[in-house]
């Protein structure tokens, strides 16, 4: 496995003009990596650019989009 990282995918993201066309971003690899370290890295470097930037862990983010969906389902 290749374990050296392209860094011009991660400036483009840390410039915030990929959001003019936005997508998702999924980091994986194994405990320790660095994924939180470097998601956190990108949106506050998004936010310093002027864009607005959110982190969510795995966890926390399936416990939003869950309640959002009951919530949903009430109305």
């Amino acid at each position: 496995m290749d374990d050296e990282v392209n860094g011009t995918p991660i400036r483009d993201l840390a410039t915030g003009d990929v959001l003019d066309h936005p997508r998702n971003l999924v980091l994986i690899g194994g405990t320790g990596t660095g994924k939180t370290r470097l998601a956190v890295g990108i949106a506050r470097a998004c936010i310093r650019n002027g864009r607005r930037g959110r982190f969510f862990n795995g966890v926390d983010l399936v416990n939003k989009l869950d309640a959002e969906a009951r919530a949903a389902a009430r109305t």
